[in-house]
């Protein structure tokens, strides 16, 4: 047990990925505390020498007489004795009876508690695939007079790991004058067939799988991410299929425990969660045992255990959850009810809660739903990046393929995401008060709270160059001006932000602001006040304010990648769930943010966000405290005011949507 703590000790500082630095200097001064200066950076890491009477020493110590337990309940309400001085939380302080103490010093020791039989995700192998590679097409591309070409599998056992550095090259002995040129040329024709080696590209795409995959040779570390979508439309069909689902998804978690612990401490990690089109897989960790940990996750998923015990205790923790979104802050709630009115398809929270409130919630209901729906038919695209090999990649996924057995999907059964087209020169508001919201909603929300909240969404139009980065550079002009004005001169509250929004392929500029002290109808008015400015902002700015302003977003879109899992999500998010495949999306950002001006901006603001334009389209979600009254509807007649979910529902039925955003040519 030692030397496999020991050899993983060791795994993990030789190969820790980068750190920001003021995480690494935090990290650092409080490991100070405990370890010489000498001994800092290793020592979390690294064990010593093996020493038996030492543990024999403190397992002595592992007595009743010396155990604490705490339990937090309700129960002990009117029983505590001592109140806690800060936060005022009652407690109470008792030694543990003598009889508990005497049989916990007499019971047996329990079978299960042993000693761990040997992990089986500890990686051996960590040679890196990309030097495989370089150095089989080194060889290959050389002159006839070199060497004769290694092959990949003999230049795999034959590279370093991933602490070596060495590039591969070639070299070749001649006697000719122009050997110079020759040899530049050559090594330039190496160096380009090498660099076409560590491309992402498409490996597959049928009505079973679509397949991603890149080998790295950027971060040079022997580990990977492998990220399935598993497209299943029987996942949103209705509210009782996403509940179905989203229990399917914890009670398969909560089964994968029986070997999670194992895998976390070598290094993998995974997630498993339900999404509007089905499920997500997602893996990460060092590549020689990530194959093994995927077929027993991927195995699970096709054929669960399936617990009734299991099932009611997770079936009350998401009752729990749909409760307890009541309770979040309002500057959450009119975020959401924004996406329930732009998503084209979209559940409300309440139809989760009835449906997991109701006797239909049943152990027989999900077992038939897994077995014979939810998993029937799926397609599944994969991104597999890092430390595998395209052929390694395909196995990969055709594992998996093989362990759900399941039909393919057609192309008119994948679900199709869109965005609600608003209406131009109308201002559509969605109201929440307490005198207006649904029975069920009453029940659980927050009376207490005081905080009313406004979220106003100008819809731009799809995410789609110039448009795209005309309202990302106006956000980043805008955001300090905002709250300058809303939040420090009017004092309106201390939430107040002005950021991009995107929905379904769709772009958009949103302004939020929470407040106690007004309600969200005069929220409202304030940010349509400070929208009237904008233009003012915009032409006051002198070149050199707009030129830093422009630097910066450049800045952000070309800031490189620090770790191999910022640069696996970067092309995930293009990938799924929209298909958008935009993967050199921030260079091609640049360009166009570089050709920008003042006067391009401001031309956009009085065309797309004005108030006067004919061409605005405006979504107001407005949350209201119970002590803040609900106002009437306001006198504009392009105001178009829903106060209640039908209302609301209706009124969507009536918009047009924007193209799926797979759809669109992107410039």
């Amino acid at each position: 047990v030692h030397d496999e703590c020991a050899e993983l000790g060791e795994m993990a500082f030789r190969f820790q990925e980068s750190m920001e630095p003021v995480d690494l200097v935090t990290h650092l001064s409080n490991a100070l505390e405990h370890h010489p200066p000498n001994d800092v950076i290793a020592a979390f890491y690294l064990y010593e020498d093996f020493e038996p009477d030492r543990i024999r020493e403190m397992l002595s110590l592992l007595t009743p007489e010396r155990a604490m337990s705490t339990h937090v309940s309700p129960a002990h309400a009117g029983s505590t004795r001592f109140v806690e001085a800060w936060y005022g939380t009652k407690f109470s302080i008792s030694r543990h009876p003598d009889a508990q103490l005497t049989e916990w010093a007499n019971a047996p020791i329990d079978p299960a508690l042993h000693l761990p039989e040997p992990n089986p995700f500890v990686p051996t192998d960590f040679a890196l695939v990309c030097d495989a590679m370089a150095a089989a097409a080194s060889q290959s591309a050389a002159p006839s007079t070199t060497a004769p070409s290694t092959s990949p599998s003999t230049a795999s056992a034959a590279v370093g790991t991933a602490n070596s550095t060495t590039s591969v090259a070639t070299s070749t002995t001649t006697s000719d004058a122009t050997s110079d040129d020759s040899n530049v040329s050559s090594t330039s024709s190496s160096a380009s067939a090498t660099a076409s080696l560590f491309t992402l590209e498409k490996l597959r795409h049928d009505a079973a799988v679509e397949l991603w995959h890149k080998t790295d040779a950027t971060f040079r570390r022997p580990r990977a991410n492998v990220f399935i979508n598993v497209v299943a439309p029987a996942a949103y069909y209705a509210p009782r299929n996403v509940v179905l689902t989203s229990l399917f998804a914890s009670l398969l978690s909560d089964e994968l425990t029986e070997f999670s612990y194992h895998a976390e401490l070598a290094g993998l990690h995974y997630r498993v969660y339900n999404s509007n089109v089905g499920l997500r897989v997602m893996l990460s960790g060092y590549s020689h045992k990530l194959p093994v940990l995927l077929r027993k996750v991927m195995e699970k998923l096709a054929k669960p255990g399936l617990r009734e015990d299991r099932f009611l205790l997770q079936r009350d923790v998401l009752r729990r959850r749909y409760r307890n979104y009541f309770k979040e802050q309002p500057y959450e709630h009119v975020t959401y009810m924004s996406s329930r009115m732009l998503e084209m398809r979209r559940f409300h929270i309440l139809e989760y809660l009835e449906v997991a409130s109701s006797d239909e919630l049943s152990f027989e209901a999900l077992k038939s739903f897994a077995q014979e729906e939810l998993l029937r038919c799926v397609h599944m695209q994969v991104l597999v990046h890092g430390n595998f090999s395209a052929d390694e990649a395909r196995d990969l996924v055709s594992d998996a393929e093989a362990a759900l057995c399941a039909q393919p999907l057609s192309m008119s059964e994948q679900p199709q995401m869109r965005c609600m087209q608003l209406p131009a020169g109308k201002e559509v508001i969605l109201r929440q008060h307490p005198s207006c919201s649904h029975e069920l909603h009453l029940r659980h929300h927050n009376a207490d709270d005081a905080n009313s909240a406004v979220e106003v969404y100008l819809q731009a139009g799809m995410d789609v160059r110039p448009t795209s980065v005309i309202v990302e550079l106006i956000a980043q002009i805008v955001h300090k001006a905002a709250e300058q004005q809303l939040r420090t001169v009017e004092q309106l509250g201390y939430i107040v932000w002005c950021t991009v929004r995107v929905d379904v392929g769709v772009i958009g500029l949103r302004f939020i602001i929470q407040s106690s002290n007004h309600n969200a109808a005069h929220l409202d008015e304030r940010i349509e006040a400070f929208l009237d400015t904008v233009p003012d902002i915009l032409s006051s700015l002198t070149q050199e304010e707009f030129d830093d302003y422009q630097q910066a977003l450049l800045d952000i879109k070309l800031e490189k990648d620090k770790k191999l899992r910022e640069e696996s999500s970067r092309y995930w998010a293009e990938i799924v769930p929209y298909g958008t495949y935009d993967f050199e999306r921030d260079q091609r950002d640049a360009k166009a943010i570089e050709a920008l001006s003042k006067q391009t901006l401001s031309n956009f603001w009085r065309e797309t966000f004005a108030r006067e334009s004919p061409n605005r389209r405006k979504l107001s979600s407005q949350v209201f405290a119970a002590h803040h009254a609900l106002p009437p509807p306001p006198p504009r007649v392009n105001a178009v005011v829903l106060d209640t979910l039908e209302e609301q529902h209706r009124f969507k039925r009536s918009l047009c949507a924007f193209p799926t955003p797979d759809s669109v040519k992107r410039n």
